[in-house]
């Protein structure tokens, strides 16, 4: 029986030692554990990925039960996943000392102060690919007009910037601070700035209602391309939108946080694995735009 036992615990300890395949997540009675942090029923299937990937032994807690970043930091010392913007919100409150992954969430930039190490899935659309497939659709656009306010989108805009010069194309970005500022910028593209398609941001001052509407005359008047952010602005005449996909958005989130507990470096912001491309034939029609075939072949139609 003695020999038993010690054979077993010598395959326990094997196992344990080839390259992490399991990482233990229970910690012993009032130490720190792995948590996933949410508010209330948001993301649930997003919630139930990560968990599913962490294993059984993580604990959810629910942002708004949570009162002081001390106490969170007590639960939830090794690690905390936040999915959603509330619950990263609180838990960049947390000691710095503190891992964090996040998922579910739109321009977490604005969130973090770009010193504390984190890793997470960005809810918005990589601007590398949306650069890439508006070259592919639209091969003679040059100038893509952006406005922004570079506290919330200024990440984006500094990605977009790189990846358009990548493409023989330019960024015409116009940085604003106020919704005021953003009609105002977008009355400059149709006065005094040439550009050859406009791109929305998913931000909350410069892409409010007013400016919203605005950008889509404009760009219906002037002729030229929108890209959108979501079905609503392709049914309203964008030429296309990017969509992550929230499925295996929680998987994605689960791996990076599976790498921090076996060691690994955080490995700061990342765009979603998966896309859903939604696009307007109707105003491809009207601007005289041929998009290739394969990119067709992807698409979901959007009519509007």
């Amino acid at each position: 029986m003695k020999r038993f036992v010690f054979l077993s615990a010598l395959i326990a300890a094997a196992s344990m030692s080839r390259g992490a395949q399991a990482v233990p997540l229970s910690s012993p009675s009032g130490a720190p554990g792995v948590c996933v942090l949410a508010s209330g029923d948001e993301h649930r299937d997003v919630v139930d990925e990560i968990a599913q990937t962490l294993g059984s032994q993580t604990l959810r807690l629910d942002v708004r039960n949570v009162s002081q970043p001390a106490e969170l930091a007590r639960q939830c010392g090794r690690l905390i996943v936040a999915v959603g913007r509330e619950a990263l919100r609180a838990a960049v409150q947390t000691p710095e000392s503190t891992p964090i992954v996040f998922s579910m969430v739109s321009t977490p930039s604005a969130l973090l102060d770009g010193r504390r190490p984190v890793s997470g899935v960005s809810l918005d659309a990589d601007p590398a690919r949306v650069i890439s497939l508006l070259k592919r659709v639209e091969p003679s656009v040059r100038r893509i007009g952006v406005v922004y306010n570079p506290r919330a989108t200024g990440a984006l805009v500094a990605v977009g910037e790189t990846a358009a010069r990548a493409q023989a194309m330019e960024l015409v970005a116009l940085p604003v601070s106020s919704i005021g500022d953003a009609i105002k910028a977008f009355h400059r593209f149709e006065r005094e700035i040439p550009i050859d398609a406009i791109w929305l941001l998913p931000d909350a001052t410069a892409t409010a209602q007013e400016t919203v509407r605005y950008a889509l005359e404009l760009a219906d008047w002037k002729r030229i391309s929108l890209v959108g952010l979501s079905r609503w602005y392709v049914a309203q005449g964008a030429l296309f939108a990017l969509a992550p996909q929230s499925s295996g958005q929680g998987t994605q989130a689960g791996r990076m946080a599976l790498d921090l507990l076996r060691g690994g470096a955080p490995q700061g912001v990342k765009y979603a694995d998966g896309y859903s491309l939604l696009f307007n034939t109707a105003a491809a029609r009207r601007l005289g735009i041929k998009p290739p075939r394969d990119v067709l072949d992807q698409a979901e139609e959007v009519s509007p």
